[in-house]
């Protein structure tokens, strides 16, 4: 059952006796690190041996500390396979320490997680992407969620409007920013409709400057809402 879980959740593990310097591999680890199992001796020469060059210090200083400390580790770091090929590996491992201080025996577990990592660092790059998208396009963004919560203001609406996303959320947005009681009223219903239909709104800065403006505003399947509106003065 063990090895069957271990294969499933490409999860190797490996355990090293401080004091005999006797280490055991599982046949996932083995495979993890693209060796076959029973063919190699299984060290901690040959684990160190298996971390990429970049990663080797810090995974050696993370070990030692750990070591000295006793109690549980986790760390992520990089391996190299002999076909030279690059994996992402999270490790959760335990120092077992004797009563006087001194470290026993170390079990740690190592799980690929190399898709992920790409996963999250495709996401970071779109995310960077939109972002500076929002922050550069000649137009004001403003997402709400699905409270009616204002939850990010792009730098043309703070440009515009003169309030920083920080002091936005201290104040009626809609109340100062459409003064005019009919107005104002006109923007709630656009809003709470939220057809995706432009709509031409006269909007009041802080500086107390009319500004003409006009606005779209869409639903995500979540509840929230993004709005774009573009200043036609």
């Amino acid at each position: 059952l063990l090895r069957d879980t271990q294969e499933l959740a490409n999860v190797g593990s490996w355990a090293w006796d401080v004091r005999t310097g006797g280490t055991t591999w599982s046949d996932q680890l083995h495979r993890l690190f693209g060796l076959e199992p029973g063919r190699v001796i299984a060290t901690y020469e040959r684990l160190l041996a298996a971390v990429h060059p970049d990663d080797r210090q810090r995974v050696e200083e993370v070990m030692a500390t750990a070591a000295h400390r006793g109690g549980n580790f986790a760390f992520d770091h990089r391996i190299i396979r002999p076909d030279s090929v690059i994996r992402t590996v999270h490790c959760i491992g335990r120092v077992s320490i004797d009563a006087h201080g001194l470290p026993t025996r170390i079990v740690c577990s190592a799980q690929d997680i190399t898709e992920r990592r790409r996963a999250e660092e495709l996401g970071h790059r779109q995310r960077e992407t939109l972002q500076t998208i929002f922050d550069h396009i000649p137009a004001m963004i403003t997402v709400t969620d699905a409270a009616g919560q204002l939850v990010f203001v792009n730098q043309e609406w703070s440009r515009l409007t003169g309030w920083s996303f920080e002091e936005s959320r201290d104040i009626d947005v809609v109340a100062e920013l459409y003064p005019q009681p009919d107005e104002r009223a006109r923007v709630l219903e656009f809003v709470r409709a939220a057809t995706g239909r432009a709509e031409d709104f006269r909007m009041r800065a802080r500086d107390g400057r009319c500004i003409d403006t006009v606005w779209a505003i869409v639903t995500l399947s979540d509840g929230s809402a993004v709005s774009i509106g573009q200043d036609v003065t």
